[in-house]
C-alpha cells in the first residue's frame, strides 16, 4: 500500500511549476509548555519566535499526542500513532513500514527533504530517516537528551547524504546541539537555493527536554528573575494570556500544582531560581537559532514562499521532588548535569492548564502552533480558535505542495491559515497513551488518567478542565464514550 501511494503521489498533476512550489519548514520543540514563549504569555525572551507569530497566525487550540514518539509518528504520517505502530515509546514499539511519511510523499514530487535534529522513530533497518524519505540528515536517530559533547547519554550523531550514506560524526569542541542542528539546516537551505529545488526542512530540536543543560552565559542572563516564585510568575503569565487573547478570562487559571514557594528555604529558592534560569536559557538559545533560520530564508529571498510551522510535541515534563539530579556533584545546567526542572516550574510552563506531559489533559497534550507564509497568510497577528491536531500537519503540507491524498486521519488546516477568522469546524479527535485517554467532539472533551474514571468538560466554557460535568450530562458522556470505543476498534488497540 505504501509504495502504491508513493507512485500515485509521484504521478499527481501539479498545477504549479517546479520553481513555484512553496518551501516548508517545520520547527518542532521537545517538552515545551503552552506558555513558555512570549507570544503565548511567557516572560522568557523569545523575540524571533514572537516575530514569527506577529507575521503569521497563532492557533490556540492545537493538540499533540502528549508524548514525544507518538507525536513524531503522527506528524510524519498524518495518522494516529496507534495506526502506525507507535502508541508508546521506542524500542518497545516499532514504526510501521506500511505508512507514508511527509518526506516520502514530498520527495516523490520534486522536493529535497532535509532533516536536522532528533528523529526518535526507531533505528531498525528501514526505520531511519534516510530510509523514510529524507535526502539529507544530521542528528540523533536514537532520541534526544544531547546538548553538549561528550554527552551524558549513549547517543550517536549521524550525518547522511546519498553520496556517502550514514556516517557517525564526532562533534568538535564547542558543540551545542541546538546550534549545530541550525548550522546544518542553514547550509542545506543555501544548497537547495543554489540548486533551485523546493525543499522540506524538518527541524526537531532537543530543547528544552531534560537534562536541562545550557550555556553559562545564557543562564547568567536569567539568574534572579525567578526568585519571585512559581505561583506569582504563573499568575502573571495567565494575565498576559488574557490580554493577548490566547485564553478568555472566563477560563479560570487552574489551581497551582506544586510545593508552595514560601515553604522552601532560602537555599532551595536559590536552587529553584537556577533551575528555571537554565530552562529559560535553553529557550533563549533556541529562539536565537530560530532567528538564524528566519534570517537565512530572508537572505536567500525564500521568505515569501516558505511556510514555517512552529510547535511542540507535548506539554512540560513533570519531575517530582523539586526536580531530579542524578549527578549530585554537578552544577545544575552544566554539561555534567543530568537533571530536570521542578514540578512547580512545569506547572508554570503549562499555564493555564492542569497536568503534564504523558497525560491527555490540556497541560499534557496542548501546544502552541505558529504558522507563517507571507505569500498566502495576509491576516497576520491573528489567533485562530480552530481545534486542530498534529495529525493535520502532513495533509496541510501535502495540500500546499499540490499533492493529493485522501486517506489520512488528519485534515488540512490551510483554509484557516489563509483565513484565521473562518468559522471553526467541529472535530472528532482521540488520544490514548499508557492508559491515559481522551476524546473531543466539538466543544465537549472527555478525559481520564490511567485506571481513573472519565471526566467530562465543556471546553467552550471551561478550557482549563475545572468543572467535571460527567454526573450532570450522562447522555453526552455516553455519546463520547461510544465514539472513543469505535476509534479504539478502528485503530485495533489492544
Amino acid at each position: 500500500m505504501k509504495y502504491l501511494l508513493i507512485l500515485l503521489l509521484s504521478l499527481t498533476n501539479l498545477n504549479a511549476k517546479e520553481d513555484e512550489k512553496p518551501n516548508i519548514v517545520i520547527i518542532l520543540l521537545d517538552d515545551m509548555g503552552y506558555s513558555d514563549i512570549g507570544c503565548f504569555g511567557g516572560e522568557i525572551e523569545t523575540p524571533n519566535i514572537d516575530q514569527l507569530a506577529a507575521t503569521g497566525v497563532r492557533f490556540n487550540q492545537f493538540y499533540n499526542t502528549g508524548r514525544c514518539c507518538p507525536s513524531r509518528a503522527s506528524l510524519m504520517t498524518g495518522m494516529y500513532s496507534h495506526q502506525v505502530g507507535l502508541p508508546g515509546m521506542i524500542p518497545q514499539n516499532n514504526f510501521s513500514n506500511d505508512c507514508t511519511t511527509i518526506a516520502e510523499a514530498l520527495s516523490s514530487n520534486g522536493y529535497r527533504c532535509i532533516m536536522s535534529g532528533k528523529w526518535h522513530l526507531g533505528t531498525r533497518k528501514g526505520d531511519n530517516p534516510w530510509e523514510r524519505g529524507f535526502d539529507r540528515f544530521y542528528g540523533i536517530p536514537k532520541g534526544g537528551g544531547v546538548y553538549f559533547w561528550p554527552s551524558t547519554l549513549d547517543r550517536d550523531i549521524i550525518r547522511y547524504d546519498k553520496e556517502h550514506g550514514p556516517i557517525v560524526t564526532k562533534p568538535k569542541t564547542g558543540f551545542y546541539s541546538t546550534d549545530d542542528f541550525t548550522h546544518y539546516a542553514i547550509a542545506q537551505i543555501e544548497e537547495a537555493k543554489e540548486d533551485n529545488v523546493p525543499f522540506f526542512l524538518y527541524l526537531p530540536y532537543v530543547a528544552p527536554h531534560f537534562p536541562q543543560q545550557a550555556k553559562e552565559q545564557d543562564i547568567q542572563k536569567y539568574l534572579g528573575r525567578y526568585k519571585a516564585g512559581w505561583e506569582k510568575l504563573r499568575e502573571e503569565r495567565y494575565q498576559r494570556q488574557i490580554e493577548m487573547g490566547i485564553i478568555s478570562a472566563q477560563h479560570e487559571l487552574s489551581p497551582f500544582d506544586g510545593a508552595p514557594w514560601d515553604s522552601l528555604s532560602s537555599k532551595q529558592q536559590t536552587a529553584m531560581d537556577r533551575q528555571m534560569a537554565v530552562y529559560a536559557a535553553q529557550m533563549d538559545n533556541l529562539d536565537q537559532n530560530v532567528g538564524k533560520i528566519l534570517n537565512c530564508l530572508s537572505k536567500q529571498q525564500l521568505e515569501d514562499n516558505t511556510l514555517v510551522l512552529f510547535l511542540s510535541d507535548n506539554g512540560g515534563q513533570l519531575n517530582a521532588n523539586l526536580g531530579f539530579e542524578k549527578n549530585k556533584k554537578a552544577i545544575f545546567g552544566s554539561a555534567q548535569s543530568f537533571g530536570g526542572y521542578a514540578k512547580g516550574w512545569a506547572n508554570m510552563s503549562n499555564t493555564p492548564f492542569r497536568k503534564f506531559k504523558i497525560t491527555e489533559h490540556e497541560g499534557g497534550n496542548t501546544s502552541p502552533l505558529i504558522a507563517r507564509w507571507p505569500a498566502r497568510i495576509k491576516n497576520t497577528k491573528a489567533i485562530c480558535p480552530q481545534v486542530s491536531h498534529i495529525i493535520d500537519i502532513m495533509p496541510t503540507c501535502l495540500e500546499i505542495a499540490g499533492v493529493k491524498e485522501d486517506k489520512l486521519e488528519g485534515k488540512s488546516i490551510l483554509p484557516y491559515l489563509i483565513n484565521p477568522e473562518k468559522e471553526p469546524e467541529s472535530r472528532q479527535l482521540f488520544w490514548e497513551h499508557f492508559g491515559n485517554r481522551a476524546v473531543r467532539i466539538g466543544d465537549w472533551k472527555m478525559v481520564a488518567l490511567k485506571k481513573k474514571a472519565w471526566e467530562l468538560y465543556n471546553m467552550n466554557d471551561d478550557r482549563t478542565e475545572l468543572r467535571n460535568l460527567i454526573e450532570t450530562h450522562p447522555e453526552r458522556a455516553k455519546e463520547l464514550l461510544k465514539a472513543y470505543k469505535s476509534w479504539e476498534a478502528r485503530c485495533k488497540m489492544k
